[in-house]
């Protein structure tokens, strides 16, 4: 790899600058076009996955940046579950789960396939379970 695509890689303008999560807080920390966000775990619908720009629904708007799941998912706890490969869902979030379709507390309506149902209703199950 030449030393400008490891300077590209690392201090691009779009490029995901994952910090870490602020124990103190629960927060996603990030950091986007130089501006560093902190994002609490409560507020945080979903995330979402165009191609490579995760979108992260919270409840005061969205903020999307360049990325990837596995690079986010060890910072975020366990009521959120990669159901698909294109959303991270908010366990806590969810107002409707129906066979075709899943309805977020924001009005968001995600649809997905049989096998993503079983999976999802399985992770659920025992969220559901253990925040009892």
């Amino acid at each position: 790899m030449s030393q400008k695509s490891k300077n590209t890689r690392k201090s691009g303008t779009d490029l995901l600058n994952l910090v870490a999560r602020s124990k103190a807080t629960s927060a996603l920390k990030i950091k986007v076009r130089g501006q560093l966000y902190f994002i609490p775990l409560n507020d945080i619908i979903y995330l979402e996955k165009d191609l490579r720009k995760i979108i992260v629904h919270t409840r005061k708007g969205d903020i999307s940046f360049y990325g990837r799941f596995c690079d986010i998912m060890p910072f975020l706890d366990s009521r959120f579950v990669c159901c698909h490969k294109s959303f991270v869902l908010n366990m806590a979030e969810i107002h409707l789960l129906s066979r075709a379709e899943i309805l977020m507390s924001n009005g968001g309506c995600i649809k997905f396939g049989k096998r993503c149902y079983d999976r999802l209703v399985h992770y659920h199950k025992k969220w559901e379970s253990a925040a009892l």
